[in-house]
C-alpha cells in the first residue's frame, strides 16, 4: 500500500478588493467623473512612458517572494511598441520589439500583452510549473514621481514593487555597465566590523543574508546596478538601515550604498564551504554521462505520478545540507551527511532522517518513483559513499561549481548559482 504523500503548495488567492463609500444625496466633489480622470491619468503616464528618449531602466523581481533576485531590464516605448534589452540575453545588444498597452483594471496599468521572450520569459508556463517564476507582464502603475524621471509599479500577479528610472544613456551601454559591476566586484562574502562585533553578509542566489551572532538572519533579494548591489528591501546591520552595497573599483573594502559609516570588507570562504552554506542548482544538461541515466529514472517515475519535476536543487532551507526537489505539488528533500577536506574537496553520503513532511515524501519517491536514481549520484549511504573534487570559474563569487567524483571519472557534475525552472528541459 502507498503512503500518502503530503502537499508541500496551497495555492493561495488574494484578491484586491476596492471598497467605496458614499451618500445619495452628497454633493461630488469633483469636476469630472471617475471615469474621465482614470483617462487622464493614463494618458499622462503614457505620455511620461514615451517622452525619454532612450527609454527606461527597469529593476524587475519575478516571484512573489523575491527568491531569485533581481534582473535588470530597459523598455523604451512609442505609440504602441516597446522595445526590451536584459542582462539576461546571452547578447545584450539584441533588443526585442513587442506591443504594449496603457489601461484600465480595477487601477491604471501597463500591460505588454504580446509575446516577448524577455519580458514573459519568468511568466511563460512549463509543464506542471503553470505560475512559471510567477513573473509578471502586467503591472499596476503605483506612483509616477513629481520630476517624471521614476515610475513605480507593481507586478499584479507576484506583487513585487518594480521601480523603472529614466535612461540618460542607451540601453546597451547601461546593461554593459551592470555587467562591467558584476564582473568587477566577484565577491560574495563580506564581513562588517564594529568594535569586537562582526555581522557577515552573503549573497546566494539573488538573496543577501545577513547574520549577526544568534541573531535570526536578515534577508531579501538584491539586483546589480551600475552604483553596487541593490537590496530590495533595507537590512539592518549597526544599527542603521542598509540599502546596499556601494561599488569601488579594484577594491576588496565597499561603503554601504545610503551611509558610509557601514563598510563590508570581502572575505574569500573555501569553495567547498560555500557549496554546503548556499543554494546550487540542477540542469539535466550539466549532469554528466554517469548521473544523467540515475536522473532520467527519476524523471520517469515523476512522470509516471503524472508530476513533472520543476525545482531540482542543493539547499541549506531545510534541516541540514541536501537536495530538494519540488514533483509537481509535492516536496521531497535527501539529506545528505558530508565531510571537508582542505579547500575544494567533499565526502557526501545520503541519510534517511524521516523526521518531516518532506523527508517522508523522499521515502515514498525512492520505494514508489525511482528517485533511489538521485542519492546514488551522490552517495546512497555511508558504505557507499562519494568523494567529489570541486572546481569553478572563480572562488570568489562562483557563478557554478563542478564536481568530479573521484572513484568514477563520468560522474561529473556542474551546479550553478542562478535558479533553473524545469531542470530536465535545460
Amino acid at each position: 500500500m502507498k503512503m500518502k504523500k503530503a502537499l508541500v503548495y496551497l495555492l493561495m488567492v488574494l484578491p484586491m478588493v476596492l471598497t467605496t463609500s458614499c451618500l445619495k444625496d452628497q454633493e461630488d466633489t469633483f469636476p469630472t467623473s471617475a471615469a474621465l480622470r482614470m483617462q487622464s491619468y493614463l494618458a499622462e503616464a503614457k505620455a511620461v512612458l514615451m517622452s525619454s528618449e532612450y527609454g527606461w531602466a527597469m529593476k524587475y523581481y519575478p516571484d512573489r517572494n523575491q527568491s531569485y533576485g533581481g534582473y535588470n531590464f530597459t523598455v523604451r516605448f512609442s505609440e504602441d511598441s516597446v522595445w526590451v534589452g536584459t542582462e539576461l540575453a546571452d547578447d545584450i545588444t539584441v533588443i526585442e520589439r513587442t506591443l504594449y498597452k496603457v489601461t484600465t483594471d480595477n487601477g491604471p496599468m501597463l500591460s505588454f500583452d504580446t509575446f516577448n521572450s524577455y519580458m514573459h520569459f519568468f511568466a511563460t508556463p512549463s509543464g506542471s510549473q503553470y505560475e512559471a517564476y510567477d513573473g509578471d507582464f502586467e503591472f499596476i502603475i503605483m506612483d509616477i514621481s513629481a520630476d517624471k524621471n521614476t515610475v513605480t509599479l507593481k507586478g499584479k500577479r507576484s506583487g513585487c514593487i518594480i521601480e523603472m528610472n529614466r535612461l540618460t544613456t542607451d540601453a546597451v551601454s547601461y546593461l554593459e555597465s551592470i555587467l562591467s559591476v558584476e564582473n568587477d566586484m566577484p565577491f560574495s562574502n563580506f564581513i562588517v566590523v564594529n568594535g569586537t562585533d562582526t555581522t557577515s553578509v552573503s549573497l546566494s542566489s539573488g538573496t543577501v543574508k545577513v547574520l549577526f551572532g544568534e541573531e535570526e538572519p536578515q534577508t531579501t533579494a538584491y539586483i546589480y546596478t551600475p552604483q553596487g548591489i541593490e537590496f530590495y528591501s533595507p537590512v539592518t546591520i549597526n544599527g542603521e538601515e542598509v540599502t546596499g552595497i556601494k561599488y569601488a573599483p579594484e577594491s576588496d573594502t565597499f561603503a554601504a550604498m545610503n551611509t558610509g559609516s557601514v563598510i563590508f570588507t570581502a572575505v574569500i570562504v573555501p569553495l567547498n564551504e560555500q557549496f554546503v552554506t548556499k543554494d546550487w542548482y540542477f540542469a539535466y544538461s550539466l549532469l554528466g554521462q554517469y548521473a544523467q541515466p540515475l536522473w532520467a529514472q527519476a524523471k520517469a517515475g515523476s512522470d509516471g505520478e503524472g508530476e513533472v519535476i520543476s525545482v531540482a536543487e542543493f539547499t541549506v532551507d531545510a534541516p541540514g545540507f541536501g537536495i530538494f526537489l519540488a514533483s509537481g505539488n509535492y516536496g521531497c528533500f535527501y539529506h545528505f551527511e558530508y565531510t571537508l577536506t582542505g579547500e575544494d574537496e567533499i565526502t557526501m553520503y545520503y541519510k534517511n532522517l524521516g523526521t518531516g513532511t518532506y523527508e517522508s515524501n523522499a521515502n515514498w519517491y525512492i520505494t514508489n518513483a525511482g528517485h533511489d536514481g538521485i542519492i546514488k549520484t551522490f552517495g546512497e549511504d555511508e558504505d557507499h559513499a562519494r568523494t567529489f573534487k570541486l572546481t569553478t570559474d572563480r572562488v570568489a563569487n562562483p557563478s557554478y561549481i563542478t564536481l568530479t567524483d573521484q572513484d568514477e571519472p563520468t560522474n561529473v557534475i556542474t551546479v550553478v548559482a542562478r535558479a533553473v525552472s524545469n531542470p530536465f528541459d535545460n
